[in-house]
């Protein structure tokens, strides 16, 4: 089973600090230096992936030539794009993570680059997550989003922090 409640230590320190700024900072290297291929094998007993593949998923930033581009936001301009994830974007995802068309709607299509960091609405950002880790990793998301939002921490750091995120049961 997939338990999902908590964030690793690594990371909680982005949570409210008066320096977090240098809180995210010291994470977002301590995370980076810890990052491996490993995240690709984070995979329950079920056989369900609990991360991304890289390889299908690297993850994308939003740009003004994006045909989802909304503009700009934060203090640090970020580029912003509207999310609109198709039918059609899913089957692809899904087929690059062999998923059967019939089990699409066991998953929660997620950004990877989340798209209130600046993450692109393309099949190169989204992976087929399980319900309960989107969960999860929205809580996170969202804090990281405001350090963003209010200038404390630069969308490179925070990107940097989502992306080595984990769920509780990836060691």
């Amino acid at each position: 089973a997939c338990q999902t409640s908590s964030v690793q230590k690594t990371n909680a320190t982005v949570a409210s600090s008066t320096s977090a700024s240098a809180s995210v900072s010291a994470s977002a290297s301590a995370s980076n230096s810890s990052s491996t291929n490993s995240e690709q094998l984070c995979i329950t007993e079920e056989g369900m992936r609990l991360m991304p593949d890289l390889s299908a998923t690297p993850g994308k930033l939003c740009t003004a030539n994006d045909l989802d581009f909304d503009g700009t936001k934060y203090v640090a301009k970020v580029p912003m794009c509207r999310g609109n994830v198709t039918d059609k974007m899913k089957l692809t995802v899904a087929k690059s993570y062999n998923i059967k068309e019939s089990d699409v709607s066991k998953f929660t299509f997620d950004h990877y680059v989340p798209l209130t960091l600046g993450g692109a609405n393309d099949v190169s950002n989204i992976w087929p997550a399980p319900k309960e880790v989107s969960s999860a990793k929205k809580v996170y998301v969202d804090d990281v989003a405001a350090q963003l939002r209010d200038g404390k921490i630069s969308q490179e750091d925070a990107v940097r922090l989502v992306k080595a995120w984990k769920p509780s049961d990836c060691k």
